[in-house]
């Protein structure tokens, strides 16, 4: 087995929890590799190098909070590599270890461990009938205003039929994995992420009456800025923002790949939920 390991070096502490890692596979038998760009890392914890990173090897191990491990986990679901996060952060939702429990990676030798399988989304901004952005996401495309302080408008479509207009700071469209993040914060749902769907989570709506949605996951969900004076901004997992152009519109819905996670422990979602939430 290959593990190519992808830490975020900007976390206190990921240094360390890195070169445990490293100690622990060497320990196992295990063979690791790093990205070129972490070349300098590789030779000091004894690993290699692959131009090819994520389609030499056969699991990645993220090593970071979530977003480093939702990071990995999208550009390895194109390979069809599962990904296991090893939190160096502070929640980590997604981390299927803690840095303390690396014994527990001799999992990757016996193969007890499952591997769940989490639906993503794509988002495309449309103009002129052509695609001049497409993005993916595990938790969340968001919809929002730029720099002014403002409310921005919004038309909300479900195939093809008019579902509201919103005036908002912004709007969320969440995968059930997302709905932890951005989506619980603006008041949305908790949803199991083994379900599939898609949220639809108003942020600060001005309305006496503007609630939460639940799409079927084969929904497509287009959105329409509908006021040529207050910008309205896509991103995808809180990357870059990209800027929707009055007249154009974004379709969201689900995305033809899966991202895989390994799970080790057996962890129930809401005995997570209850450890890593402040009641």
């Amino acid at each position: 087995m290959i593990a190519a390991i992808e830490p975020n070096l900007t976390r206190a502490g990921a240094l360390k929890v890195t070169a445990d890692i490293c100690a622990q596979l060497k320990k196992l038998g295990i063979d690791f590799v790093f990205s070129r760009a972490n070349a300098a890392l590789a030779a000091q914890l004894g690993g290699g190098t692959s131009a090819q990173f994520y389609a030499d090897c056969d699991i990645v191990i993220a090593v970071g909070g979530d977003g480093s491990i939702i990071h990995s986990a999208k550009y390895a679901a194109a390979y069809g590599k599962p990904v296991l996060g090893i939190n160096a952060g502070n929640v980590a939702f997604m981390a299927g270890l803690e840095a303390d429990e690396l014994e527990l990676l001799d999992a990757l030798n016996t193969g007890a461990y499952v591997v769940d399988s989490r639906m993503m989304l794509s988002a495309d901004i449309i103009e002129d009938h052509r695609v001049i952005r497409s993005v993916s996401c595990l938790n969340d495309a968001v919809f929002a205003r730029g720099e002014g302080i403002y409310l921005t408008e919004m038309l909300v479509e479900c195939d093809g039929v008019p579902v509201n207009k919103y005036r908002c700071d912004g709007i969320v469209i969440a995968t059930p994995t997302g709905s932890t993040a951005y989506s619980f914060a603006a008041g949305g749902p908790i949803v199991e992420p083994t379900l599939e769907s898609i949220l639809l989570t108003p942020v600060s709506p001005y309305a006496k009456s503007s609630r939460c949605i639940i799409f079927s996951s084969d929904s497509t969900v287009k959105i329409t800025p509908t006021d040529a004076h207050r910008a309205v901004f896509l991103s995808a997992d809180g990357g870059e923002a990209a800027r929707i152009p009055f007249g154009a519109y974004a379709v969201v819905r689900k995305h033809e790949r899966y991202a895989d996670f390994i799970r080790i422990k057996n962890d129930k979602f809401w005995s997570v939920l209850d450890n890593k939430i402040e009641k």
